[in-house]
Formats: C-alpha cells, sequence, structure tokens
C-alpha cells in the first residue's frame, strides 16, 4: 500500500496521518485512540484502541496493510541514490537504510533484501526530520529505472552490468542483485561454461 492511499483513508475516517519521531501516527478522536508504524522498517505497528467502530477498522485494516508495505515500496514518484561527496572513489558511499539490523548506514547502491538504497525526495526529506540532519555532505544522484527481465527469442535473461574485477565477485555481485523472492545458497553459485559460451555468442 501507498502512503497517499494511507492518507487518503485516515482523513475520510476522520483521523490525523503525521510523522512523530521515526513513526508514522494515525490519531483518532480519543486521546486512548492511535495507531504507530514505524517509519523505516516493515511490520512493525502498535495498535492502542479500546473500541472500535466501522471506521476504526478501515483505518487499522490500512495501517496493517501499510506496515507489511516494504519501506521502498510505499512511496511513489523519482527515486534517488544518496551518495557521500567526499569518499572519492570508495564504492561504500551510498546511504542505505538497513531495516533488519534498525540502521542507517554508508555501503554500495547495490539493491539487496533488507536494504534499501533508494529514496523519493519525501523520503529524504523524512529522513531530515528523523534524524534531525540536514544531509549537506550527501548528493541526489537519479536512480535509473532498468528492466532486470527482458524477453528475447522466447526466453528470458537477465539485463544487467556487472563490474568486477574476478569472475568470483561478478558472481557475487550478481546474485547480490536478484529481486528478493530469489534466495540462492553461495554453495549454489556459479558461472557454466555453456553460458559463458552463450554469452560470447
Amino acid at each position: 500500500m501507498k502512503y497517499d492511499e494511507l492518507y487518503k483513508i485516515a482523513e475520510s475516517n476522520e483521523y490525523s496521518c503525521e510523522l512523530i519521531d521515526s513513526n508514522i501516527v494515525l490519531s483518532g478522536d480519543d486521546e486512548d485512540q492511535y495507531i504507530k508504524i514505524d517509519k523505516m522498517r516493515p511490520n512493525i505497528i502498535f495498535i492502542k484502541n479500546i473500541f472500535s467502530y466501522e471506521w476504526d477498522y478501515k483505518v487499522i485494516k490500512a495501517a496493517v496493510e501499510f506496515a507489511g508495505t516494504l519501506p521502498e515500496e510505499r512511496y511513489d514518484g523519482k527515486k534517488y541514490y544518496l551518495r557521500h561527496k567526499f569518499l572519492g572513489n570508495c564504492e561504500e558511499k551510498f546511504l542505505n537504510n538497513n531495516y533488519e539490523d534498525f540502521t542507517l548506514e554508508l555501503n554500495t547502491k547495490v539493491r539487496k533484501k533488507g536494504v534499501q538504497t533508494q529514496f523519493t525526495e519525501r523520503e529524504i526529506e523524512d529522513i531530515q526530520i528523523m534524524y534531525n540532519t540536514t544531509l549537506d555532505d550527501f548528493e541526489q544522484i537519479e536512480a535509473e529505472e532498468k528492466k532486470f527481465l527482458i524477453k528475447e527469442s522466447g526466453t528470458y535473461k537477465i539485463n544487467m552490468e556487472i563490474e568486477a574485477p574476478i569472475e568470483e565477485n561478478a558472481v557475487d555481485k550478481l546474485y547480490e542483485c536478484l529481486p528478493k523472492f530469489i534466495d540462492v545458497e553461495p554453495k549454489n553459485r556459479g558461472i557454466t561454461e555453456a553460458n559463458q559460451k552463450e554469452v560470447e555468442e
């Protein structure tokens, strides 16, 4: 679920919706009636409600769905990498939201399970508010949306470029970029001779 959809449902059922600290807070008329959703991490929600009417139920239902949505899928709009301005050629100079470790950290821009590397302008503003920072040491780099799978001659192939000094590093980088629903153990990774010939052809 997108934030705009959650906001409309809250507003139409007389709930306010605002960012407080690191939470999106939905509040009803009663001070003992509110919902807190973690802004930077999925599946974390706190509901305080003594008695629910039909309109309360609609908001609670929407809030639970929104909480289950990955942070990087909650907002529409252009997405950006936040690259540190003063780290030169270091690869690990992009701001990452690691929502499994509950931290913001510097790392590569490679998208991996449990890590958000691209942010909308709204999310960047929220980070500035939540962490009381200007992010002046970072520059916004627009992220290009590339199609991961392309169909060619009746079959699908991965459409991406990998830069790495040796083959083993390239394989690791490739699997880091696979969609989050694909989980391949390192021992099962590799490039076969047949695949290499197909690429060369």
